[in-house]
């Protein structure tokens, strides 16, 4: 039975940088400025910056601590939430897959820009 079940290490670590990088997105501003996400991820200061960011190793925002073959794909989606306009909500989805696409990881959480700017 162990022998055919996924390894619960790999879709621990999916689950724990799938889990750190979507906090890391809700804590960035939420801005009417234009996404940038042709820089480094350390210099990511807006929740738009993510939207289709990949990564072939998954690792920390400073690209460090990374774990070869975890795939990291981040999207963002418009869409209204409760009486609040698509224009001000974002959903993000962070999908992270372990070595070898044996275990999936998706994590969703939904963002708002509540302050004019």
């Amino acid at each position: 039975v162990v022998r055919h079940s996924p390894d619960p290490m790999l879709r621990k670590q999916a689950l724990a940088i799938a889990d750190s990088l979507l906090r890391e997105i809700v804590q960035q501003p939420f801005t009417n400025a234009p996404a940038q996400p042709d820089r480094p991820r350390a210099q990511y200061d807006n929740v738009l910056d993510y939207d289709n960011y990949h990564a072939d190793n998954g690792g920390d925002i400073e690209g460090k601590n990374t774990l070869a073959g975890y795939v990291v794909d981040v999207k963002l989606v418009a869409e209204g939430l409760g009486g609040i306009p698509d224009s001000e909500v974002r959903r993000i989805e962070v999908s992270v897959s372990a070595p070898g696409g044996q275990e999936t990881v998706q994590l969703k959480a939904w963002r708002t820009r509540y302050a004019p700017n």
